[in-house]
C-alpha cells in the first residue's frame, strides 16, 4: 500500500477490534446465504447502503485508480 494515500479512520467501525468486525462478516456472510427470504436479503443490502452513507463514503473511494 502507498503510505501517502493512507488515511487512518477514525469512525466507530474503525476503533473496534479486528476481530469483532471478522465475527461479524461471517454472521452477516452466513445469514446471507441461509436466509431464503428476498425481503430479508433486500433489508440486509439496504442496511448496507444505509451504513455507507451514514458513514460519509467518499465518491473518490471507489474511482480511485
Amino acid at each position: 500500500m502507498n503510505l501517502s494515500l493512507y488515511h487512518p479512520g477514525t469512525g466507530p467501525l474503525h476503533r473496534l477490534p479486528a476481530g469483532v468486525k471478522l465475527a461479524a462478516l461471517a454472521v452477516l456472510g452466513i445469514v446471507g446465504v441461509v436466509v431464503a427470504s428476498p425481503l430479508a436479503l433486500a433489508t440486509m443490502a439496504g442496511g448496507g447502503v444505509l451504513l455507507l452513507v451514514a458513514t460519509g463514503l467518499r465518491r473518490g473511494w471507489w474511482l480511485r485508480r
